[in-house]
């Protein structure tokens, strides 16, 4: 990547089809951000995922935040469990479909523990 910056919208899908739309093709992001739980279907978020990456080919980085909560749920937290080991096997598809995607991976760990983070991609 040499000198370059890497970079790439937040939040949502779609402000990243359009960010990457806007930009020229000597600067086009590679950071794009997805979010998901260790309750959701995670054999559904990935294959959504790998079809979400390939419209932009091999360059694109995916950032996954991986929440424990729903917005304004917090009572719907679920990091007790985690810590107690109920949730072992979740991750253990999550670390494999991680690796599955043969490529770097930034992952945000339990962001936004307060409840207050933004609506989950389906």
């Amino acid at each position: 990547m040499g000198d370059k910056v890497l970079h790439g919208p937040g939040q949502d899908t779609e402000a990243f089809a359009e960010y990457n739309m806007a930009m020229g093709d000597d600067v086009k992001p590679i950071i794009s951000m997805y979010y998901v739980g260790l309750k959701d279907n995670l054999e559904h978020f990935f294959e959504w995922l790998q079809i979400d990456l390939n419209k932009y080919g091999d360059d694109v980085i995916p950032q996954i935040g991986l929440y424990m909560t729903m917005k304004g749920h917090p009572e719907e937290a679920y990091e007790q469990e985690v810590a107690e080991g109920v949730a072992d096997s979740n991750i253990a598809v999550l670390v494999n479909k991680l690796k599955a995607l043969n490529k770097p991976v930034f992952l945000r760990i339990g962001y936004e523990f307060n409840g207050d983070l933004f609506t989950r991609c389906d």
